[in-house]
């Protein structure tokens, strides 16, 4: 299943949570999927986690750990996903 789900769908429900939440706020990894497979989500958290960091790498989205922004190369435990300061997920 994890290998299945499209770049395009990650995106859009990514793009669902931000717009459900108020400007500033952050996603975690979880609750994208969770949105997507709803009680599988731990199945495909590699897969998210693998996305996340490849948008984040074109600017799409930023990563942050305890409020400040991180490089996705440099990220070691938690992180929050947050909206960069243009172009949400459009650069990629």
């Amino acid at each position: 299943m994890t290998d299945q789900i499209p770049a395009a769908l990650i995106d859009t429900a990514i793009l669902a949570l931000f717009s459900a939440r108020r400007d500033g706020a952050t996603l975690c990894p979880s609750d994208i999927a969770r949105h997507i497979a709803g009680e599988d989500w731990r199945d495909i958290m590699p897969l998210i986690h693998r996305h996340v960091k490849a948008r984040a790498r074109l600017g799409a989205l930023r990563l942050t750990q305890k409020g400040m922004t991180v490089q996705p190369d440099d990220l070691q435990g938690v992180y929050r996903i947050a909206r960069p300061a243009k172009g949400l997920i459009d650069k990629a």
